[in-house]
């Protein structure tokens, strides 16, 4: 579990992380390019614990505990979450897990869960936000199959390339590998042009 906490009242988030069963095994700092707020020092950073129950197996890939913060504008909620938040989940969870946010918010966490191939559920009690949330996780849900049917269109279009007569080899082996070449050269271009078009038109949304 990932849990962001405020520094002046760590005690009372270490002692309910206890009393839950839940033991510290890792700290993250994301680092923000902006202050939120500013008195003795400005604040530009925020925290998070990583908790766990029992000895959970370790992640492959270990992220580090230094991450960046993007800001969002809040224009969803007041502490509006980033992407950064995928590469976390990536870490820790396999594609098909389910991703718990018991404070939905924007649905930042559950959006972030459902770009990398897993499952969300999240709670909100905020009316307001709850349909925001839900709203915004419908636009993601048909973006992603509008995307997934390009994808599928542009692959049945490339499978289509004829080969030209010259291309055409006596050895069975060498025709089907020169096939596979031509086929990748001619669609790679599209293919990257459909894919970056798509991530913007995504993000943006």
């Amino acid at each position: 579990m990932l849990c962001f906490y405020g520094w002046s009242r760590l005690h009372c988030f270490m002692e309910a992380w206890n009393d839950a069963g839940f033991l510290p095994v890792g700290h993250m700092v994301l680092l923000k390019r902006y202050a939120s707020k500013s008195r003795f020092m400005r604040h530009q950073h925020e925290q998070a614990y990583l908790l766990a129950k029992g000895k959970p197996a370790l992640p492959s890939h270990a992220i580090s505990d230094v991450q960046q913060f993007e800001y969002t504008g809040n224009a969803l909620h007041p502490t509006q979450n980033v992407s950064s938040l995928a590469p976390i989940i990536q870490a820790f969870t396999r594609p098909g897990d389910l991703v718990l946010d018991c404070f939905c918010g924007s649905a930042s966490t559950c959006a972030s869960a459902l770009l990398t191939g897993r499952q969300s559920l999240g709670i909100e009690l905020d009316r307001g936000y709850f349909l925001s949330a839900s709203a915004r996780m419908e636009r993601i849900k048909h973006r992603i199959a509008n995307r997934r049917s390009r994808r599928l269109s542009l692959a049945h279009r490339c499978a289509r390339v004829p080969l030209a007569p010259q291309d055409r080899l006596s050895s069975a082996v060498d025709r089907e590998m020169h096939q596979a070449f031509r086929t990748v050269r001619r669609c790679a271009p599209l293919f990257s042009r459909s894919q970056q078009g798509t991530s913007l038109r995504f993000f943006h949304g």
